[in-house]
């Protein structure tokens, strides 16, 4: 989903033309570009438009009562998504995630997004072009994260979190998806001088017994169990044949 900016300079885009509040919501809604939350779309998308017109650099421009229009050097010439994300990488001054050069390019105008995707298309055209070109400007640094090679220093991309307990090893992000996300607490043991994530259960038997205890119980019951071998009966003894 879109957000109402995004949707908007979308919906203008197409339109070529003025178009009202109600109107850019109906069309928006229709496409399947946002999903409202509120009660009221229509106001929510007039209050962001009137917030982004007050910057100078921004794509919007009043045309009457609750109509909205692009400035004409939007509807002319928009930068190609490669040079929309140079710029505003060099102008941010460090490492993007390529969702928010996105977001940037779009509410400065710099790009007229088409489809429902511009952040997985500008992601595509940035890595065909650091795939083909030789002398590409980005490098990427992390998961979806750019930045620009005439930068001195390349940061490293941030290490990513522990996902599963330290003490029995479950992981809520595998089992519950997004749901799961930073449910494991953190539990500090007296003489540690790191704290370790835990989920839920552990963390409390770490209350009745020492996270080295525990680790030892778990792997006990994590065993196989060995089978046992069938013990066979004795045959019953034939009963005697009756004369």
């Amino acid at each position: 989903m879109m957000t109402y900016l995004e949707a908007a300079h979308l919906i203008l885009a197409e339109a070529g033309s003025a178009l009202s509040e109600e109107e850019m919501v109906a069309r928006a809604i229709a496409k399947g570009l946002i999903k409202p939350s509120g009660k009221s779309p229509v106001k929510s998308i007039g209050v962001v438009l009137r917030r982004a017109s007050q910057n100078p650099s921004s794509a919007f421009e009043n045309a009457g009562p609750r109509l909205w229009q692009l400035k004409d050097s939007e509807t002319d010439q928009p930068l190609s998504m490669r040079e929309a994300a140079h710029q505003i990488l060099k102008k941010a001054g460090r490492p993007l995630h390529y969702r928010e050069i996105t977001r940037r390019a779009i509410r400065l105008g710099m790009i007229r997004p088409e489809g429902r995707t511009p952040a997985l298309t500008l992601r595509a055209r940035m890595g065909d072009d650091m795939n083909r070109n030789p002398e590409t400007p980005f490098v990427r640094v992390g998961d979806g994260t750019y930045a620009l090679k005439e930068w001195p220093l390349t940061p490293k991309a941030p290490a990513k979190k522990r996902q599963d307990c330290a003490c029995c090893g479950f992981s809520p992000r595998k089992a519950y998806g997004d749901l799961g996300e930073d449910a494991l607490v953190k539990h500090k043991e007296a003489g540690f001088k790191d704290a370790v994530l835990v989920c839920g259960n552990c963390q409390i038997m770490l209350k009745r017994t020492t996270m080295a205890e525990l680790k030892t119980l778990v792997a006990e019951f994590k065993k196989p169990a060995l089978k046992a071998t069938p013990v066979r009966k004795p045959r019953a003894a034939k009963a005697a044949k009756t004369r």
